[in-house]
């Protein structure tokens, strides 16, 4: 039985999609892609990022806070992040 074809779109793959339908050559397509994500990883730490018909993207502080592993039942310190 083979496995159901995932759609993951990561950096490589969108490159080649730009490079494949508006002709580019593959590494300017992949400078393309990076400045795009920098502008919006720029934007994010900004404060929101808010792409119409897709979605709202902003950081979100977590506290830290004492975890737990569901297996061992263990305990330990999860620090603070943000994410």
């Amino acid at each position: 039985m083979e496995k159901p074809r995932q759609n993951n779109l990561n950096k490589e793959n969108l490159a080649n999609i730009i490079h494949k339908k508006i002709g580019l050559s593959n590494v300017i397509s992949i400078k393309i892609v990076n400045d795009l994500l920098n502008i919006f990883n720029d934007n994010i730490k900004i404060g929101n990022l808010i792409l119409k018909n897709f979605g709202t993207f902003k950081l979100i502080n977590k506290n830290e806070r004492v975890g737990r592993n569901p297996k061992t039942g263990e305990t330990h310190l999860i620090k603070e992040r943000k994410f």
